[in-house]
């Protein structure tokens, strides 16, 4: 099948509508569904008694998107994709030309992500960001498409939506992923919002996480509810430009998350960009089953 390269325009998300291209009066919604995903895989199911097993699609957490340069990366959470199965994405592009929605299928190999270097050792776990890079998709005809993407610029400040440092209390987020159930059905996966606030600044071996080992010395305490499948979710500012302030990792019966900030994603950014891209076949074109 013939492939014709396409031009890609990555939206910029903040509050004032600024975008590369496309209709500038975009709401912030339609944007942040473009860049914050759901991560799933998928299980095949042979009843006693069936000739045909029943594949479905399961959620595993929330990834986004960065671009820095011309490159485009996923961050996540690492729990999330250290796994002993591949993930997998539907992403959602929009059409300039026709001005229609469309989805691609994102497919995400677990031995192509790259871990944050610090491991940790046998009282501190180890830092929970992860991040894949990847290719500009390409895709069959002769459109223009758009998705989004936080933009990482080292050499432009004022394009650059990671910030150098890292939020402090009482900074107003807003966290973006997709909920695992939340006791409707709902007809597609898109994302939902959670409002709150940094509530806390940790330290070196100062929140234990499920009784287990302590979080990284660097991570943040939220006042804000979460729900299953909010791991990987991206924590912005909610007031003034939109900033990413990190990534969401844990969360707790108390309306509490843990993330790790802004810092540790730059510092994975950092190796991920100098690294090539592993050859494999992530996009393709989205058949409804499953």
């Amino acid at each position: 099948m013939a492939r014709i390269a396409i031009v890609i325009y990555l939206l910029l998300i903040g509050l004032t509508g600024n975008a590369i291209a496309g209709d500038n009066q975009e709401s912030f919604y339609a944007k942040i569904g473009r860049t914050v995903i759901r991560l799933e895989y998928l299980t095949e199911t042979l009843k006693e008694g069936n000739v045909k097993s029943v594949t479905a699609s399961n959620p595993q957490g929330t990834g986004f998107f960065i671009l820095s340069g011309n490159s485009l990366f996923l961050v996540t959470a690492r729990h999330v994709v250290d796994t002993d199965h591949d993930l997998r994405s539907r992403v959602n592009i929009f059409n300039e030309v026709t001005k229609k929605s469309s989805i691609l299928l994102l497919r995400l190999p677990r031995k192509n992500w790259i871990f944050h270097p610090d491991n940790g050792n046998d009282k501190i776990d180890a830092v929970d960001v992860a991040v894949i890079k990847l290719p500009i998709p390409v895709i069959e005809g002769d459109f223009s498409n758009s998705f989004g993407a936080f933009i990482y610029e080292t050499n432009n400040l004022k394009d650059n939506q990671l910030p150098v440092k890292d939020a402090l209390p009482p900074e107003q987020v807003v966290a973006f992923g997709f909920p695992g159930d939340t006791g409707f059905k709902l007809r597609e996966q898109r994302p939902m919002g959670r409002f709150g606030i940094i509530a806390m600044v940790t330290g070196e071996e100062f929140i234990k996480i499920d009784n287990k080992k302590f979080a990284n010395g660097r991570c943040s305490l939220l006042d804000i509810k979460a729900f299953p499948g909010n791991s990987g979710s991206p924590v912005m500012s909610a007031t003034g430009n939109i900033n990413l302030l990190g990534v969401l990792i844990a969360s707790n019966s108390s309306d509490f998350a843990l993330i790790e900030p802004v810092s540790r994603i730059r510092e994975i950014m950092d190796i991920a960009i100098k690294t090539p891209i592993q050859n494999y076949d992530y996009w393709s074109k989205y058949q409804l089953n499953p």
